[in-house]
Formats: structure tokens, C-alpha cells, sequence
């Protein structure tokens, strides 16, 4: 949640995920004069070479169809 984010940043966690429910973004870590907060990224820093776009797409398909129409989408 939201509320979370500052306690997370605090603590040094340098990546977290959001999901809005639709999609979900990767959040990044930032230095701030204010202190450390999250920015939105195109990609996560734990999985760089991981589109978020099939990420969304995948997850959409779960959503909409159950767990194992995503499982046969991404095989």
C-alpha cells in the first residue's frame, strides 16, 4: 500500500512492486533533500531483462480466464 512506501524506503528496500488493478509497476528507490521515496520505472532492477509489458499481459489473461490460461500464455 501506499501508506507502507515511506517504511520501505526507510528501511532501504530498493525496489517494490505496485499494483493498481490493472497493471503493475515497478517502483525504484530514490534519494530525496526530503528523504527517500519511490519513483515509477519502466523496468525492475531486480529483473531488468523482464518486460513489464508481458508481465501486465500475462497477469490481464490470469485475471480474466484463471491461473491456468496465464500458466498456458506464457509456456
Amino acid at each position: 500500500s501506499a501508506l507502507r512506501q515511506p517504511i520501505y524506503a526507510a528501511l532501504g528496500v530498493p525496489e517494490i512492486w505496485r499494483f493498481d488493478g490493472r497493471a503493475v509497476v515497478p517502483l525504484i528507490r530514490v534519494e530525496h533533500a526530503e528523504g527517500p521515496h519511490y519513483v515509477p520505472n519502466e523496468k525492475s532492477l531486480a529483473f531488468p531483462n523482464l518486460p513489464m509489458a508481458e508481465v501486465n499481459r500475462l497477469l490481464q489473461i490470469g485475471l480474466k480466464l484463471g491461473q491456468s490460461a496465464a500458466v498456458k500464455a506464457l509456456r
